[in-house]
């Protein structure tokens, strides 16, 4: 047997071992245990992923609880957990035994603030594109992610504007609708040339909770 095999099972007996309840004596369901599926803790406003790992069979119905967060089960074992304001957060997993309520399992977990929404063209981070690059961005659109987040989520951008600075000449401008460059500001950044400056700014997405909200500028110097 590969030995390996053998660590989600220690880890659990030794959780049974471990708990105050280990004195449930159903023979169907003699441990379960509360398990984050990615972060040791729940990120504020997104629904964080657990799952529950037990001996129980696969008919047993679970029920987490929680005075503080919002639990959605997306299967028997597997199930989200939103927190939408700061401090830690109980959760305690039970089953029906009996005609009574059996507590397998109570943890606390603390919170984490996202991390801000930032716009990005290329990658996270840069100041610079080629010319070159920017041809292949022009049908692609601007993107808005988590800033260094273990998420990966993308937010609906609504609008933003472009701002091509040209030293020494007039500088163009555009409004664009939704992530995608439409026909005008298309245009502007095939103006774009070495030494040019491309400002987006005035950029809205929709955030987790659905409303719009104006994140930071972006500013790429071309080269």
């Amino acid at each position: 047997m590969n030995p390996f095999k053998l660590i989600p099972i220690l880890f659990l007996l030794s959780a049974c071992q471990n708990s105050p309840e280990q004195k449930i004596e159903d023979k169907f369901c003699e441990c379960a245990i509360i398990q984050p599926s990615k972060f040791p803790f729940i990120y504020i406003g997104v629904g964080n992923p657990f799952h529950i790992n037990s001996n129980c069979s696969e008919n047993t119905v679970f029920n987490v609880h929680s005075d503080n967060a919002e639990i959605t089960f997306v299967s028997k074992k597997h199930f989200l957990v939103k927190a939408q304001k700061p401090g830690g957060v109980s959760l305690k997993l039970t089953i029906e035994q009996n005609g009574e309520t059996k507590i397998l399992d109570e943890q606390s977990f603390s919170k984490k603030y996202l991390p801000p929404t930032v716009p990005v063209l290329t990658r996270y981070g840069a100041t610079q594109i080629s010319v070159n690059e920017l041809k292949a961005y022009v049908n692609l659109g601007l993107r808005a992610e988590l800033m260094n987040s273990d998420f990966d989520i993308k937010f609906p951008i609504i609008r933003f504007n472009i701002t091509l600075v040209k030293e020494g000449k007039e500088f163009l401008f555009c409004q664009n609708k939704g992530a995608m460059f439409d026909v005008a500001c298309q245009r502007v950044l095939r103006y774009a040339e070495a030494d040019d400056i491309i400002i987006f700014d005035e950029i809205f997405v929709k955030n987790i909770g659905g409303r719009e909200e104006q994140i930071p500028s972006l500013t790429l110097r071309v080269k």
